[in-house]
């Protein structure tokens, strides 16, 4: 049998701290947000694969395609300040 809309489990459902819950789940988020922007700012930002993929039209000979095909998916994740 289903329990009434204003019962949680058997108790009154104004007992459970629901915006307190929330407020600690933004508040990590907060800290891990933060945390990540740090870390990502001791490294480059990505460049997009485009940046490649000109050199290697403009010069063929000393950046071929495969070349760029390799470099573009070795170069750090970050992605901060560009679009990838």
């Amino acid at each position: 049998m289903p329990l009434p809309s204003s019962r949680c489990h058997g108790g009154p459902r104004g007992l459970l701290d629901l915006a307190g819950d929330r407020d600690e789940a933004v508040a990590r988020a907060r800290v891990l947000w933060r945390e990540y922007q740090e870390f990502e700012a001791g490294y480059p930002s990505a460049l997009p694969y485009g940046f490649f993929a000109t050199r290697a039209h403009a010069e063929p000979a000393t950046h071929p395609r495969e070349q760029a095909d390799e470099e573009f998916p070795a170069q750090p994740l970050s992605c901060s300040s560009d679009p990838c």
